[in-house]
C-alpha cells in the first residue's frame, strides 16, 4: 500500500485503564491495516518520570507487537501537557483513542477531565474506551459479534457517524444498529411541563422513513451488513445509552443539530461520552472542527 496512512494514536498514562485502551487500539489499528502510535505526555515532570515514561512505552509497542505481529508500532514521550499534544495528533490521525478516565479522579468517575477535553477540542475522530478492563482480559484477537450502534437525526454530524459505523461494522464483520429517537415537542402551561399532543402513529412511520433513508447509502455500500433501524420514543441520549449495553461501539457525531459553534459537544454526544456502556467514537464532519487547543 503505498503513500503516508495516517495512525492510529492511543494516549498511555500508566494507569490500569490506559492500557486497556492500548489493547483496544491494536485491534482497531490491525482491522484498518493502519500504523499505531502510543503517546506519552510528560509535561514538566523531573528525570525520573521521564525514565518511567520511555520505560512503559518501550513496554506498550513491545507489547502491541505481540499482539499483533507486523503491525507498525512506534512510541513516543512529549514534552506536553495530554490535552494539547492528543488534539495537536487528532490532525493527521485516523482515530485518537483514550481511556474514560485514566490517572486521578475517584471510583465511580466514568469520564476523566482528559478524554472530556479531548473529545470537545480535537479536530479529527476520538474514541474514549469504556469499560477497558474487558480488553485487558481479551487479546485484540478477540471477536465479538456485538454491534455497532449510531444515532439518526438527519444531521451532517449524523450522516458522517452513520458512513463510519458502516465502515466499523463491516470491518468487524456484524450489524448496524441505527436509532431514530424522539420525543413529542414539550410546552410550559401554568408552571407545568406537559407534551403536546401528536400523531403518534403518523410520527413514528415518519422517523421510521427517515431513519432508513439516512441508511441507504451505506447499505447500498456495504451490501453484506446488516442493519436494524430502530424508532424509539425517547430522548436520544436516553435510547442509545439503553442500547449501548449490547453494542461493541457507538459511533456519534460530535452536535448534530446544535448551532452553538466553538470546542464544545452537543448536548447529547456529551450524555454519551458520559453514560454509554462500551467505546464510543466521536466523528466530525468536514465543517464541524472546533479551534485547535491552546
Amino acid at each position: 500500500m503505498g503513500g503516508t496512512r495516517n495512525p492510529v494514536v492511543v494516549g498511555l498514562d500508566g494507569s490500569t485503564a490506559s492500557w486497556g485502551a492500548l489493547r483496544w487500539a491494536v485491534r482497531h489499528a490491525a482491522l484498518r491495516g493502519l500504523p499505531l502510535r502510543v503517546l506519552h505526555a510528560a509535561g514538566s515532570a523531573g528525570p525520573e518520570a521521564w525514565a518511567a515514561g520511555r520505560s512503559m512505552i518501550a513496554e506498550a509497542v513491545a507489547e502491541a507487537r505481540a499482539l499483533r505481529p507486523g503491525l507498525t508500532v512506534t512510541g513516543d514521550v512529549i514534552d506536553g501537557q495530554p490535552v494539547t499534544e492528543l488534539c495537536a495528533a487528532s490532525e493527521t490521525a485516523e482515530v485518537v483513542a483514550v481511556a474514560g478516565r485514566g490517572v486521578g479522579g475517584f471510583p465511580g468517575l466514568r469520564l476523566g477531565s482528559v478524554s472530556a477535553h479531548l473529545a470537545a477540542q480535537a479536530r479529527g475522530t476520538v474514541a474514549v474506551v469504556h469499560n477497558p478492563e474487558v480488553w485487558l482480559n481479551l487479546t485484540p484477537a478477540a471477536e465479538s459479534d456485538l454491534p455497532v450502534l449510531v444515532g439518526s437525526d438527519s444531521s451532517p454530524e449524523s450522516e458522517r457517524a452513520i458512513a463510519v459505523g458502516f465502515e466499523e461494522a463491516a470491518l468487524r464483520g456484524v450489524p448496524l444498529v441505527a436509532i431514530r429517537a424522539w420525543q413529542p415537542p414539550l410546552i410550559a402551561h401554568r408552571g407545568e411541563i406537559r407534551q403536546l399532543h401528536v400523531d403518534r402513529a403518523a410520527s413514528d412511520r415518519s422517523a421510521q422513513y427517515a431513519v432508513r433513508e439516512a441508511v441507504a447509502a451505506g447499505r447500498a455500500k456495504y451490501p453484506e451488513v446488516k442493519v436494524d433501524t430502530r424508532v424509539v420514543s425517547a430522548g436520544p441520549a436516553a435510547a442509545i445509552v439503553t442500547a449501548s449495553d449490547d453494542a461493541q461501539l457507538v459511533v456519534v457525531g460530535s452536535r448534530g443539530h446544535s448551532r452553538i459553534t466553538g470546542p464544545r459537544l452537543g448536548t447529547t454526544a456529551d450524555q454519551l461520552l458520559r453514560h454509554v456502556q462500551c467505546p464510543i467514537m466521536i466523528v466530525r464532519s468536514g465543517g464541524d472542527q472546533p479551534p485547535a487547543a491552546e
